[in-house]
């Protein structure tokens, strides 16, 4: 990756139970900040613990100076 051009924002979701999936993730800018937002299906069953789920997304390169806001959107 050329990293000049591009960037990775990573994450981690703590998910109710081990049945929960990331279903999209996605980055806007309104201009002077950046919205990142990441939607996790918990519609399916599984094991009541507590889980950590990972995603990682390729982006073009973001402006350094603005502030990202992260949103974590759960449905079923």
């Amino acid at each position: 990756i050329d990293f000049d051009k591009y960037c990775i924002i990573w994450g981690r979701v703590i998910a109710p139970h081990s049945g929960c999936d990331i279903d999209s993730c996605q980055l806007e800018c309104n201009g002077s900040e950046y919205t990142f937002s990441v939607d996790v299906n918990i519609g399916s069953e599984g094991y009541q613990a507590i889980t950590h789920l990972y995603f990682w997304e390729v982006y073009p390169k973001i402006k350094e100076n603005l502030p990202i806001n992260y949103i974590i959107n759960f449905h079923s």
